[in-house]
């Protein structure tokens, strides 16, 4: 038997997760709201859900929110986290904040449908996509060969990179995902395996 004809790649898990819930303030840019009680109790109700998984590390985007987020699913774990650069959301200002959700939502539709224009804050969807991309390749690279690991990340970012390994429009992925929504997929063939949009509803 030609043993190079039975020979499999080993695979490991990547798991994406839209941080927990935030304490909301208008006044303050997103990038530096932290969690909200609820959040820190969802944090620690996920790390239940991903013991299965048997992730070795946790990845932080800097934003703060994420950060709290992974440190909590970490300890609860025992795993290592670390944070990483420009894993990070959507780049927006304080003034893109919306007077309505109708407003919001709108803006978010024409970043998906118009990748390449800059239709809010200083990032294109495009520009989004391709830096959060290279920074799980980052990553995924610089950790122990074929260990699983699990990034905690944002909502809009997340459907961007979903959207590019599935081909799949990122609308309706990102309208569901809750908080903290998160998929699996299958390293290095970067496929998805499990779409886990509302965990800590069932």
């Amino acid at each position: 038997m030609d043993h190079a004809d039975s020979y499999v790649m080993p695979r490991c898990t990547l798991v994406l997760i839209r941080h927990a819930q935030p304490d909301v303030q208008p006044e303050v840019p997103a990038h530096r709201w932290a969690l909200s009680p609820e959040g820190r109790a969802q944090s620690a109700q996920l790390a239940e859900r991903l013991a299965p998984l048997n992730i070795a590390r946790i990845v932080t985007s800097v934003e703060r929110k994420a950060l709290e987020t992974g440190q909590i699913v970490a300890e609860r774990l025992g795993v290592a986290w670390s944070e990483a650069g420009d894993l990070h959301e959507h780049e927006r200002d304080v003034s893109d904040y919306f007077d309505s959700r109708e407003a919001f939502l709108d803006h978010v539709r024409r970043l998906f449908a118009e990748p390449q224009a800059l239709v809010f804050g200083r990032e294109t969807g495009a520009a989004a996509a391709d830096r959060f991309a290279r920074a799980v390749e980052v990553v995924m690279g610089n950790g122990p060969a074929m260990q699983s690991t699990a990034i905690v990340t944002h909502g809009t970012v997340l459907a961007l990179y979903y959207a590019r390994i599935t081909g799949q429009d990122p609308y309706p992925f990102w309208s569901e995902l809750g908080f903290p929504g998160y998929i699996v997929i299958d390293w290095p063939a970067r496929t998805l395996r499990q779409i886990v949009a509302r965990p800590l509803d069932v």
